[in-house]
């Protein structure tokens, strides 16, 4: 099955899954092909919602790759504008709620 991915020149994707999960290949290098950046979260990163909020505010994040547990304790406690200028979240691993959803 093939996905289409909707980036551009100058987007930025938020990279924290881990680079060894197979899903993460076209997260990589999908954005570096049509001029895009790629945000690697730290070591552990992805376990620290602040840290990612403060990435996605200061790295000017529009695209967002995680898994639904990650995005769930991301916005866990906080307004959706954690997320403002982030056009797209691609999310994968793991069953996705109708909780995270909403």
């Amino acid at each position: 099955q093939w996905v289409a991915f909707d980036y551009g020149l100058g987007d930025r994707l938020l990279q924290s899954n881990a680079v060894t999960f197979d899903a993460s290949t076209p997260d990589l290098f999908a954005p570096l092909q049509v001029g895009g950046c790629v945000v690697l979260a730290g070591p552990d990163g992805q376990r620290d919602p602040d840290y990612l909020a403060e990435l996605i505010r200061t790295q000017a994040i529009t695209h967002m790759s995680s898994v639904p547990t990650v995005l769930t304790a991301l916005m866990a406690g906080r307004s959706p504008d954690v997320l403002r200028g982030v056009r797209v979240v691609y999310l994968g691993g793991e069953m996705l709620s109708g909780q995270t959803v909403a």
